[in-house]
Order: structure tokens, then C-alpha cells, then sequence
């Protein structure tokens, strides 16, 4: 992802792996690429994902919610 920032970065329990989530901002969109890493062998998990900003921040809400 050339020229992508990183937006956010979790560390995620995923069916008993630890993982690294990674959320980049891409310069050619609105949304960020969702980039999943195995937190002990440093190798991607699963595909890309791509989320656009309105579903973004859907899921930042509903999360602040289940956090209060």
C-alpha cells in the first residue's frame, strides 16, 4: 500500500490468535484497507478488506456503545 497511513491499530484475539489490525488510509479513497498480521509470525491473515468511511464509523460507534 504505497503512500497509505496508518488510521488505527488494534491487537485482536481472533479464535485463539493474537493479531495486529491494522486500519491504513489509502490517498485514492475514503475509506482505509483493513490489514490483519499474526501477531507471533508476522505473516498477513486473510485478504485486504476494504471499508468505506460511513461503515467505519457505524462500527466506531457501535463499539464506543458496547465500551460504556
Amino acid at each position: 500500500m504505497p503512500a497509505a497511513s496508518i488510521a488505527a491499530l488494534e491487537v485482536e484475539n481472533e479464535g485463539g490468535t493474537f493479531i495486529y489490525s491494522f486500519d491504513m488510509k489509502p490517498p485514492r479513497n475514503d475509506g482505509i484497507d483493513e490489514v490483519n498480521v499474526d501477531a507471533s509470525t508476522g505473516s498477513p491473515v486473510g485478504p485486504v478488506q476494504y471499508e468505506a468511511s460511513a461503515s467505519e464509523r457505524t462500527e466506531a460507534a457501535a463499539e464506543k456503545k458496547a465500551a460504556a
